[in-house]
């Protein structure tokens, strides 16, 4: 199943298509309702993680020592200890790997999480999020922080998510 997500704007108004394919058929989805959206969005995140098994794997390098943690069926660079020891679990299993090119499991490199990465709860909702730079992504229950090795005892308290860029979701298996 292949899904594709369009936006755009329509009489002024926010619109979100979700087309879904499979062999022989195709099935656009179009609202401006944020409770459907916020829905379809999550369901897509759920299939995503379906077809990226590897997500919440960590491996380092024996080469360089640098540390990879597989998201979203990218792999990551956590750039510093900080962040290592400031997001995720104490006593992480991490795999050693000497495998050349970098991507064992077949991963492109997404974007690093570097010293401005880390864990924080939303005092006005209550939810617990992932905030790389200014972009949050919710974690959904503590099977996602389980599989993706977050220590939500680390979280920073935030008041609201105003001026932060919100978008998917981690989910457990």
């Amino acid at each position: 199943m292949r899904e594709k997500l369009k936006n755009y704007f329509a009489g002024g108004l926010f619109l979100c298509a979700l087309t879904i394919a499979t062999p022989g058929k195709s099935k656009e989805v179009k609202s401006s309702d944020p409770i459907l959206l916020e829905k379809r969005l999550s369901q897509i995140c759920m299939k995503l993680q379906e077809f990226y098994p590897h997500d919440g794997i960590m491996y380092r390098y024996t080469e360089d020592g640098a540390i990879y943690i597989n998201m979203f069926g990218q792999a990551r660079h956590i750039q510093d200890a900080n962040t290592l020891y400031g997001v995720f679990i104490k006593n992480v299993k991490i795999i050693n790997v000497s495998l050349w090119p970098r991507e064992p499991f077949q991963l492109p490199l997404g974007a690093p999480l570097t010293h401005n990465t880390r864990i924080v709860y939303d005092t006005t909702d209550g939810k617990t999020y992932l905030q790389m730079e200014n972009f949050l992504v919710y974690i959904s229950s503590p099977a996602a922080a389980q599989r993706y090795k977050f220590d939500l005892k680390k979280a920073q308290n935030i008041n609201g998510t105003s001026g932060y860029r919100i978008g998917g979701q981690f989910s457990g298996w």
